[in-house]
């Protein structure tokens, strides 16, 4: 391959600069290596601050993250309960005995959690609900941040009435009038499938 006089020439700038820099380098890598003054141990130092605050920043925000889908969780099972008993004299005795239930005490060293804080529109047939708890730090104690207060909410509807269709086929033969006691067999009958409305 042919070269022209200014290829020729950059090809020998090039040489010389890669030989230039690699000189550079490794003389730079000689005086490190030589170096005893503790420079890089100081700047190790200061860098040390800074990173262990981003470990227990992502910690210690895991575990809030894990108190919270538990507390979610718990929330959800008392809203349900509360939705389904709105008109309840005991509804938020019986929401705080699901939460309560579902709640694992002491989860991630958390304190007990704030009573719950119970709010309802009967009209609407609608509630919400929500608490808060702290989660004691591992990471961010040190930096002066003790506890994080986790919060969550979880709200329900009243379900719709159901409606159920039945049908009833009565036995009016001949056979039906025989009695059971002192009454007919098919006005027994019928006294059966009006107490089995009343029930439905």
């Amino acid at each position: 391959m042919l070269l022209s006089p200014g290829g020729c020439k950059m090809i020998e700038f090039l040489t010389r600069f890669g030989a230039v820099v690699f000189r550079t380098v490794a003389e730079g890598g000689q005086k490190v290596l030589a170096d005893r003054s503790g420079n890089v141990l100081v700047m190790f130092g200061f860098l040390l601050i800074p990173l262990i605050g981003a470990v227990g920043v992502a910690v210690d925000s895991s575990r809030a993250y894990a108190v919270r889908a538990h507390l979610q969780a718990s929330l959800d099972a008392a809203a349900l309960v509360g939705a389904n008993n709105l008109s309840a004299s005991n509804r938020d005795a019986m929401m705080q005995s699901y939460f309560d239930a579902n709640w694992r005490a002491g989860y991630q060293g958390t304190a007990t959690p704030l009573p719950l804080q119970i709010t309802a529109d009967a009209s609407k047939g609608t509630l919400d609900v929500w608490t808060t708890v702290d989660m004691p730090t591992v990471f961010m104690r040190i930096f002066g941040q003790n506890t994080v207060n986790v919060g969550a909410h979880a709200g329900a509807e009243k379900p719709e009435e159901a409606t159920l269709e039945v049908a009833l086929a009565l036995d009016t033969t001949a056979s039906m009038s025989t009695l059971i006691g002192a009454q007919r067999r098919v006005d027994a009958a019928k006294a059966a499938a009006r107490d089995f409305v009343d029930i439905l």
